[in-house]
């Protein structure tokens, strides 16, 4: 980001452009993808966390498939809280709790042209 974040925005764990399904009463309406960031809680090892990141990616795949994560009622629009929720949840069973910090949502593109 801009500004004086810099210190904190080098432990983070970054994972771009999620394929988030969006599902419709049982068929595939649409794509989002997502684009997630990590802050890595100090005192852990930042280098051995990053060497995970193939990891979290499969296990925020994973999620994302079997989660609901669009809003109920704009399938192309994330729900940012649930997704984090969900997200977070992957991250600490791949990366241990003690090591998740802060989870955001840095974009969410719709495939069908929607979002920002």
């Amino acid at each position: 980001g801009e500004g004086g974040d810099t210190a904190a925005s080098g432990r983070t764990m970054d994972a771009p452009y999620l394929a988030v399904p969006v599902v419709r009463e049982g068929r595939l309406a649409n794509y989002l993808f997502v684009s997630v960031r990590f802050e890595i809680a100090p005192g852990v090892d930042l280098w051995q966390t990053r060497e995970k990141a193939q990891f979290l990616r499969d296990a925020l795949v994973r999620a994302a498939h079997a989660n609901q994560l669009a809003m109920a009622n704009d399938q192309n629009q994330l729900d940012q809280a649930h997704a984090i929720q969900v997200f977070r949840a992957a991250a600490i069973q791949t990366l241990g709790a003690n090591a998740v910090g802060r989870v955001s949502i840095i974009s969410s593109y719709s495939s069908l042209g929607g979002g920002a």
